[in-house]
């Protein structure tokens, strides 16, 4: 019935291939982001399973849990009861997915990958140990991190990973040769990437506290390698963290712009009004949860992408002071 999935080309989307690839008995595979099922890129059919990704015109079954996608369904006129598949507003889309497979025997080795899942994505940490604590899931996720020598390639090992992730444990996944090979590949770029938000960060004029850290990529006509949350080793006392970049065509800049942002660990292990997925609804850019989230603005000229970029911060800075006087 279904004969190909879909998904995001994150640890969430690959573990939530990998459950639907077991369950369905699918192994057609394809990996991409947010912005081309938004734009249509690529066409999508009632055969295909779409995992950790808005909803396209049409599909098989959608499996989801960000609100914005949800908001965009209903705005279409479509209802929640129609969904053929599942959303709910989880962590991660893999556990979405695990849910509505509940009814059938569901491996043990599963559970493991979702509950990993679930912290990934949310960026559910409760300190920077525990974020830099070296887990199956997190060599995995640094694995995918890693600079990929083509498209083909990157390509190819989301392929392998997926179906490894579906027939074997995770921990035996994140030992295999080529996820150690990326993995220490990852960790040897950190020295780099820590180098390079040195140089981009900043703090916004009006951001006194210095609670926001801005690490702003537009300058580079190539598209840098970046982790923006070794911000965090940086300025540990830092709230959150911003990143903000031109998106790349085809390997050309473009005139757009892309921002993602996260809260600290310190706010993680707290009680906090804050919701960064909120904030990208609100401006009406993107999508993300309390935690972390990411959207998108399209600009014709680059003049244009200065001034929407430098609006873009100032409301962020602002909506970011309003949830701190306990907005909800």
């Amino acid at each position: 019935m279904y004969n190909r999935i879909i998904t995001h080309n994150d640890f969430d989307g690959i573990v939530s291939g990998a459950l639907c690839s077991y369950f369905l008995n699918i192994d057609s595979f394809y990996f991409t982001g947010p912005r081309s099922v938004n734009e249509s890129r690529f066409p999508v059919s009632e055969n295909d399973v779409v995992c950790d990704l808005p909803y396209p015109l049409e599909c098989g079954l959608w499996f989801d849990h960000h609100e914005g996608n949800l908001e965009e369904f209903l705005l279409r006129g479509l209802k929640q009861e129609d969904i053929k598949g599942a959303f709910a507003p989880e962590k991660s889309c893999a556990r979405v997915v695990i849910n509505y497979f509940k009814d059938k025997e569901i491996p043990e080795r599963f559970i493991t990958a979702v509950d990993e899942a679930d912290v990934i994505d949310a960026f559910d940490y409760k300190s920077i140990e525990d974020w830099r604590k070296e887990t199956p899931g997190k060599i995995i996720e640094g694995a995918l991190k890693a600079e990929s020598s083509s498209y083909k390639d990157a390509r190819d090992f989301m392929q392998s990973l997926l179906r490894s992730i579906r027939d074997l444990d995770i921990k035996e996944v994140a030992g295999t040769d080529r996820v150690v090979e990326r993995w220490q590949k990852y960790c040897g770029q950190e020295e780099d990437i820590m180098r390079q938000i040195k140089q981009d960060s900043y703090f916004l004029k009006d951001d006194t506290e210095k609670e926001l850290v801005v690490i702003d990529l537009t300058r580079h006509n190539r598209r840098p390698l970046i982790v923006k949350n070794l911000a965090y080793l940086i300025y540990p006392e830092s709230k959150a963290v911003i990143e903000i970049k031109n998106l790349f065509h085809r390997g050309i800049k473009s005139n757009d712009i892309a921002v993602s942002m996260s809260l600290s660990l310190n706010l993680n292990s707290i009680e906090n009004n804050y919701d960064v997925g909120r904030i990208m609804r609100e401006l009406n850019i993107g999508d993300g949860h309390k935690g972390a989230g990411a959207g998108q603005i399209k600009c014709q000229s680059k003049v244009q992408m200065i001034k929407n970029k430098e609006k873009l911060l100032e409301n962020i800075l602002k909506m970011w002071r309003e949830d701190s006087s306990g907005r909800m």
